[in-house]
């Protein structure tokens, strides 16, 4: 819900993208990339993608003239529940899509997977 938000106004993404050039330096900005396909590497690409835009998600849904939805706000805002969960939830998936990617390729071999 967050990410589709920012991406899909116009003016809250203009901001956002002020908001990250502010935040960090030109050649480290990373992009919201939303999961288009139910994979575990692009759901773990997308979960990596909002953490390192914490601080410019946050800033940019307080400006008062921006029309944020109050629950898109509450979720960026919100440091107990939210940010935690995505964070735990990252130290799980990551090591499932690294196994599903290993397991996936070319030369992948039985007894190199995990388990």
């Amino acid at each position: 819900e967050v990410m589709k938000h920012v991406k899909s106004t116009h003016i809250v993404a203009a901001v956002f993208k002020k908001k990250q050039v502010e935040k960090n330096a030109k050649n480290s900005i990373v992009t919201l990339k939303l999961c288009n396909k139910p994979r575990w590497a692009g759901v773990v690409i997308s979960f990596e993608s909002l953490l390192k835009n914490k601080e410019a998600l946050q800033e940019t849904v307080i400006v008062e003239d921006l029309k944020v939805p109050r629950s898109v706000r509450n979720i960026v805002l919100d440091q107990d529940v939210f940010w935690v969960q995505l964070q735990n939830s990252l130290k799980i998936l990551k090591p499932i899509a690294a196994a599903i990617t290993a397991s996936e390729s070319d030369s992948a071999l039985l007894s190199e997977i995990p388990y």
